[in-house]
């Protein structure tokens, strides 16, 4: 019996004929990775004779199917991609493309901002001053005040703000996995993910190392760390 494993994720036990049929529909490629006890894993290309020599165009995996289930073509939805990135939570393995990276990003600042808009409204409608935030900025009595003065100021909205907290909390197991999957796409060591953040406290320049994660695509082929997830 064979186990497969892409993204991350294991599918099986198949048996010889069944994994061979999948070999046939494009469904395994030689970048996936096989195992006979589900522990000890090698790239299905090294297994003699599995592969046909003529060459097939292959497809991938789906990297949300559920463990035991048929193995498929990669064919998520933009949404998908952000939603995938919670089942993995904060799985480093495997390798994230570009557009899961993006999706991941855009939905959370599109679901925060939803957040604090709907908690804003409530605040106001139960009759909290929500333009004090606007007044912390704008009046020099109040940027004078010490630290203590201005958490009395926004104590009346802080229970407003703890859904949006609890959100940016959870999330943020899957930033970091998301990115360093996304580093692991470009053939990088995860590692390097620790300098990048340290970087973004450089004014200015800082986050320019975190925005090429979004436009530096990921090595064609399969690398040390899976198959190419776009296929």
């Amino acid at each position: 019996m064979y186990y497969v494993r892409m993204n991350g994720i294991a599918y099986g036990p198949y048996t010889e004929e069944t994994l061979r049929g999948y070999i046939a529909e494009g469904r395994i490629i030689p970048e996936s990775e096989i195992s006979l006890d589900g522990e000890n894993w090698r790239s299905a290309g090294e297994v003699p004779g599995l592969f046909p020599p003529s060459g097939t165009e292959f497809g991938g995996l789906s990297d949300t199917a559920p463990s035991g289930a048929a193995p498929g073509v990669h064919k998520s939805s933009f949404f998908g991609d952000y939603i995938g990135c919670w089942k993995k939570y904060g799985s480093i393995r495997g390798r994230a493309r570009r557009r899961e990276y993006f999706a991941w990003f855009l939905f959370n600042a599109i679901i925060i901002f939803v957040i604090l808009t709907v908690s804003l409204a409530v605040a106001k409608r139960n009759g909290v001053d929500i333009t004090v935030l606007q007044r912390i900025n704008a009046t020099p009595a109040i940027n004078a005040a010490t630290p203590d003065e201005t958490i009395e100021l926004i104590r009346p909205l802080a229970p407003y703000f703890l859904p949006m907290m609890v959100y940016a909390f959870l999330s943020i197991l899957p930033s970091i996995a998301v990115a360093v999957r996304r580093l692991h796409d470009m053939n990088f060591s995860g590692w390097w993910y620790l300098p990048i953040l340290a970087f973004t406290v450089v004014p200015i320049v800082g986050s320019i190392p975190k925005l090429l994660l979004f436009f530096i695509p990921g090595t064609a082929s399969g690398n040390r760390f899976g198959p190419n997830p776009r296929r």
